[in-house]
């Protein structure tokens, strides 16, 4: 389940990608991912620091990944204190979002 679509034939970095099916983008709730080495390519951006229980959700993408696959993790730079924050530039984005 989740949102599925083809990638663009002509990437936006402007590469060429030789065979539209080959990739495709899927969102996917990895605290509910049950599957084993389907993807070669898996990435999170600003979403593990919410996951209640880490440990399952880590074992469930590198169980998802093929031999060889990559998982790309993006998190924020910040701290779970707000006060903590305040000198940092991008503060204001963090609570504005």
């Amino acid at each position: 389940p989740g949102l599925r679509r083809p990638a663009e034939r002509d990437a936006p970095c402007g590469c060429h990608l030789p065979d539209r099916d080959a990739l495709t983008f899927d969102t996917i709730d990895a605290a509910q991912l049950n599957e084993s080495d389907r993807f070669d390519m898996m990435s999170s951006f600003d979403a593990i620091h919410d996951q209640p229980r880490l440990d399952p959700v880590f074992a469930a993408i590198f169980k998802a990944l093929r031999p060889g696959g990559r998982y790309l993790c993006v998190e924020p730079n910040a701290s779970t204190r707000v006060h903590d924050n305040t000198s940092r530039t991008h503060a204001p984005f963090l609570y504005s979002v």
